[in-house]
């Protein structure tokens, strides 16, 4: 019985005129939105899956993803999927016109209710077994500094289990990334993640934001794919559900760092600082600097193969940081409006994985830690440390002092700050609740914080973390002294 009430609340259908409606009704934020450029990798995609079901899992950096996607899907003539929802967003007139347009609302905490994990599991296998696709956002919540969040193991272990029970030969999983030029939401998540609470999700919540998506909100959006994860190879290899689900969760988390294009304007990011730190105010950077650096960073990626967006513009993502008040044009060049500073790092964050390793050898080309150890800090995936040492042998060329430009301090400087601050040291001025989680899950790993852990281990990270932290300092004031105000330790 608590099963067959449990679906009976999460039961969904689509009904033409709700589609209509909702899509009315969610039109504002999208009023700006010019093109939507769609990786052609994405048709590669689709024309492998056949019969198969395709499961999307796009990384989550705004509620227009949905919206976005579904005008992808809707263009590029794909079936749409059957979307799963948080309950919180169930509320009126959302939940009513989402249950009759194919969205599924389900709990964000499923707990230890075997009940509800049984009716979830069972909804998803009679989808897959009438060859439906499904779509939900594997880090349950929105980015809120541009960085992928930990993907949660709940829901692939479900879709394990209920392709085992559809009787369907095989399932395709396809992670997904969507990168903007700019975002309506941009500033709500980033004040989240300085500490602002978040409002609960309501009517009141939609209008405000239905209101920002009128003035702001992006001209353009890529959409980006990696390679199709078979269900039917991975369960073969895997030694069980738990098994599977957690290498599941894992590939997904590695297509979807793949799959991220990076946007002129992340590379703009990158040139310009986080904030004014030692010199105190936000330098300008002159044209011909910001173009020369543009450049350096354009090099590197195209050197490593880093997939960069298409249409590419430099001019044209200089102008759309102008346009949402992130920089603005001075006499003497250009110049991080003040209190922009953590949006412009947010769009630092969406490319960051791409450009660590780079980061990562400088420190450890200074002798500051070993590539070992940065990658246990980082907690990067496998392979990272090998990156590490690639990009070590080209510092080694010319050595990391005379490189056009330094990624540690831009890109380290606000992590291990803020492992730092969370260690115990100094507290930042606007510190990273994303940044702090990871500080505490990376000292939770390593015994810090279990009881009766060993204080003089704690003290000892602590002081790593202060000489690292004090290292970058130096690096970026080396960095600054040839093109001022546009490197700091914080972000």
């Amino acid at each position: 019985m608590a099963v067959r009430a449990h679906l009976a609340g999460s039961r969904t259908r689509r009904r033409r005129w709700a589609e209509r409606l909702l899509a009315a009704l969610t039109r504002p934020p999208l009023r700006h939105l010019r093109a939507v450029y769609l990786d052609p990798a994405w048709a590669a995609a689709a024309g492998t899956v056949g019969g198969a079901p395709l499961v999307l899992l796009p990384a989550h950096r705004s509620y227009l993803d949905t919206l976005v996607l579904d005008r992808a899907l809707r263009e590029a003539g794909l079936a749409r999927p059957w979307r799963l929802a948080g309950a919180n967003l169930a509320f009126w007139p959302l939940g009513a016109l989402g249950r009759r347009s194919g969205m599924i609302f389900i709990r964000r905490e499923f707990g230890t209710d075997p009940a509800y994990h049984a009716a979830v599991r069972g909804y998803l296998a009679a989808l897959l077994a009438r060859g439906q696709g499904l779509e939900w956002y594997p880090e349950a919540g929105r980015t809120r500094t541009g960085r992928l969040r930990p993907l949660r193991n709940g829901m692939p272990r479900l879709l394990v289990g209920a392709y085992a029970d559809s009787g369907v030969e095989d399932v395709l999983v396809l992670p997904v990334s969507i990168v903007y030029d700019a975002l309506p939401d941009i500033e709500a998540v980033t004040a989240e993640d300085a500490g602002a609470a978040k409002p609960p999700e309501g009517i009141r919540a939609l209008i405000r934001y239905l209101r920002a998506g009128r003035t702001e909100g992006p001209r353009q959006a890529w959409i980006t794919c990696a390679e199709p994860i078979s269900l039917r190879a991975l369960t073969h290899d895997a030694s069980g559900d738990w098994d599977a689900a957690r290498t599941l969760t894992r590939r997904v988390a590695i297509g979807l760092r793949e799959a991220t294009a990076v946007t002129a304007e992340s590379l703009l990011a990158l040139v310009f600082a986080a904030d004014g730190g030692a010199i105190g105010v936000n330098a300008a950077v002159g044209a011909d600097e910001v173009s020369r650096q543009f450049d350096a960073l354009l090099a590197h990626a195209q050197a490593r193969r880093i997939p960069l967006v298409r249409p590419y513009s430099f001019a044209a993502a200089l102008e759309s940081l102008v346009r949402t008040r992130l920089l603005e044009q001075r006499a003497d060049g250009f110049a991080v409006v003040a209190g922009r500073e953590r949006i412009l790092a947010y769009h630092r964050g969406v490319v960051a994985h791409w450009f660590l390793p780079r980061a990562a050898a400088e420190l450890v080309a200074g002798g500051a830690v070993t590539t070992a150890r940065i990658s246990t800090l980082l907690g990067r995936p496998d392979g990272f440390a090998r990156r590490v040492e690639e990009e070590l042998a080209v510092l080694d060329e010319g050595g990391w002092e005379h490189q056009p430009f330094l990624l540690a301090p831009r890109l380290l400087g606000p992590v291990l700050s803020a492992y730092h601050d969370a260690a115990g040291g100094p507290r930042t001025p606007t510190p990273s609740a994303e940044l702090r989680a990871a500080a505490f899950a990376l000292m939770t790993a390593e015994g810090l914080l279990e009881p009766g852990a060993d204080a003089a281990a704690g003290d000892d990270f602590q002081r790593e973390l202060a000489c690292l932290t004090a290292r970058l300092r130096v690096m970026a004031v080396l960095d600054r002294s040839r093109h001022p105000g546009t490197a700091d330790v914080r972000g």
